[in-house]
């Protein structure tokens, strides 16, 4: 039972990345039908990131006093729906609509689905069931790089999103109208202020969030951007720059997904280690191949550079996650998860993004604007260590439940 409704939330996880990540892969088409510069094309990120933030908190503090799956099921509809009508926009305004409508929907799914997995999870599989669900951030990214740049050239960007966005509104439907409504998760009581008080309070969880926000920057806003960076640079279509990124995606992203899930629960059983280890040393690993991509001269070296990076960001993923959701008590886990969506987008791909287009049209090269996020990297490394390092000196517990720092 726990394992088919984990496999259920990551096929609905699969469509939000695939949904989320077709505008990157078909940006260069939209900016030219309405005429858009860099920065314009950055504010089309920006403009899903603020609401999905915000309402993220809010959906989370409602969802830590009702029905979780009610939550989900809302949540899914409504990006499903938006990412439809994404292929009707007549104008850039109504594209900044239905980008804002889907960051809301995608808002009630981010936040919850990660603190009802973690909540069923047995603690033995805890890891490798995490990275289960979280496969679904590869595996929708490569889809909706790879089939939506195929489609994109092929028939144009809004045949994109009604090829790829309808198997999401159906999956929504099925889901909104078969799926169980129990919830046995606590449900949380106090205040909003006292809520953002604990956290504050926190410093665990705190450096994990600021660690994400750092992981987020980088991921998000260079994401964004690449497709449009390997069609410029390396002078191919913007299918094959798709197929290029996704397939990197799909491939060692998903690998890096599964080992970082496997690594972390036998670094934990059999070496007494935590989750956050794996993670600080597979971010601190991914800078070098990182700044190297950008510094490929053939489409054989970039591919090599791309896919390292992709497998070393994706290790670090589900163990950080677990680590987040250890750090604070589990009848406040959905907001804890919002709160670090908040600082994560809001701190990071939220400025990246458009900073990335900004720097592009001022100096007119894009590979300026992606290169400064390197230094990010490690800055994510250090705020994912420094639990680890107070923990060995000090030999503190911290968090609400009473768990070792970093687990």
């Amino acid at each position: 039972m726990t394992f088919r409704f984990v496999l259920i939330l990551t096929v609905l996880n699969l469509f939000n990345y695939v949904d989320r990540f077709l505008m990157s892969a078909s940006l260069s088409k939209v900016k030219a039908d309405f005429s858009l510069s860099d920065f314009q094309g950055g504010i089309l990120f920006s403009s899903f990131v603020i609401p999905y933030v915000v309402f993220s908190l809010i959906l989370a503090y409602r969802a830590d006093r009702t029905n979780r799956i009610h939550i989900l099921k809302l949540g899914t509809l409504l990006w499903s729906l938006a990412a439809v009508l994404t292929a009707f926009c007549q104008n850039y305004y109504q594209l900044l609509a239905c980008r804002s409508l889907l960051g809301v929907g995608e808002a009630a799914f981010a936040a919850v689905a990660p603190a009802v997995v973690h909540h069923l999870c047995p603690v033995n599989s805890r890891g490798r069931l995490m990275a289960l669900f979280t496969s679904a951030l590869p595996l929708g990214m490569a889809l909706g790089f790879v089939g939506g740049g195929f489609l994109t050239d092929g028939y144009g960007w809004r045949s994109a999103y009604l090829v790829m966005g309808a198997p999401a509104l159906l999956m929504s439907l099925v889901f909104f109208f078969t799926t169980a409504s129990e919830d046995r998760i606590p449900v949380q009581k106090i205040s909003i202020k006292d809520e953002f008080k604990s956290l504050l309070s926190n410093s665990q969880y705190m450096l994990l969030a600021l660690g994400y926000a750092a992981y987020t920057y980088v991921a998000g806003g260079v994401t964004h951007w690449m497709p449009t960076y390997i069609e410029k640079q390396h002078q191919v279509s913007l299918s094959m720059a798709n197929m290029i990124f996704g397939g990197a995606a799909i491939g060692f992203g998903l690998l890096g997904t599964w080992v970082g899930g496997i690594i972390a629960d036998r670094w934990k059983k059999e070496k007494g280690g935590s989750y956050l280890e794996v993670s600080a040393i597979s971010l601190a690993i991914a800078f070098i191949p990182f700044v190297m991509a950008f510094y490929s001269t053939s489409i054989p070296e970039l591919v090599i550079w791309i896919s390292l990076t992709q497998f070393f960001f994706f290790i670090s993923n589900s163990p950080a996650t677990i680590a987040t959701l250890h750090s604070v008590s589990a009848s406040q886990a959905s907001f804890a998860m919002a709160f670090q969506i908040f600082l994560s987008h809001i701190l990071g791909d939220a400025l990246s993004a458009p900073l990335i287009g900004k720097i592009s049209d001022v100096s007119g090269d894009l590979r300026i604007g992606v290169l400064t996020s390197a230094p990010v990297i490690l800055l994510g490394a250090v705020l994912w260590y420094l639990p680890l390092r107070k923990s060995q000196g000090h030999q503190k517990v911290s968090g609400v439940q009473g768990l070792p720092v970093g687990e």
